[in-house]
């Protein structure tokens, strides 16, 4: 008569339940992974999206906070509209370190980067003409997808990890179980 673990049916089930946890694991490994080297931004639509208008009068500097989130891509395009360009434009994070240095744009200018603190980001936009206001055009894309995948792997790696854990632990003690009673059935038989 056998008992507890090894019933007939029952292994195949155990088998089934650690396959679960290790095929969680390996996914959350390999979401874990591509967080660092898979650029999501290429191929998946931003996470959040904004643009507008923006009329700049003579000698008039302007601050906008974007790019919220540890690890976000953030990707914008600015835009001139007036005199001659004398737009500039600078990106710093919020200790006041240069993100991207400052330029002058005349027509279209195109910025990206990643973020590496959860802190917003500044964009300075600078009107240098005398006399003339200029209008810009800005639109922010921001990607969160690598912190994302960031968090989606490492939960899953540990709920995988966690899962077999407790079902080895679940298989030692009716093992235990099964053993005790073998011993017992045997010392009086």
């Amino acid at each position: 008569m056998k008992t507890g673990l090894w019933e007939l049916g029952k292994v195949p089930v155990v088998i089934k339940d650690l396959w679960k946890g290790l095929t969680m694991a390996i996914l959350g490994v390999t979401l874990l992974a591509s967080s660092f080297t898979v650029s999501f931004h290429t191929f998946l639509p931003p996470w959040t999206y904004s643009d507008g208008y923006y009329t700049m009068k003579p000698k008039e500097q302007r601050s906008l906070s974007i790019g919220w989130g540890f690890g976000s891509f953030v990707r914008g395009m600015l835009a001139t509209r007036g005199e001659d360009g004398h737009i500039s434009i600078i990106i710093k994070d919020y200790d006041g370190n240069t993100i991207i240095d400052e330029r002058t744009v005349s027509g279209r200018f195109l910025f990206e980067f990643q973020t590496e603190k959860i802190e917003p980001y500044i964009l300075v936009l600078s009107n240098g003409h005398e006399g003339a206001q200029e209008t810009v055009y800005l639109a922010v894309s921001i990607y969160y997808y690598s912190f994302l995948f960031l968090l989606i792997g490492v939960t899953l790696s540990i709920a995988g990890a966690y899962a077999m854990l407790r079902k080895e632990r679940m298989m030692n003690k009716e093992l235990a179980q099964t053993l005790e009673a073998t011993i017992s059935r045997d010392r009086f038989d």
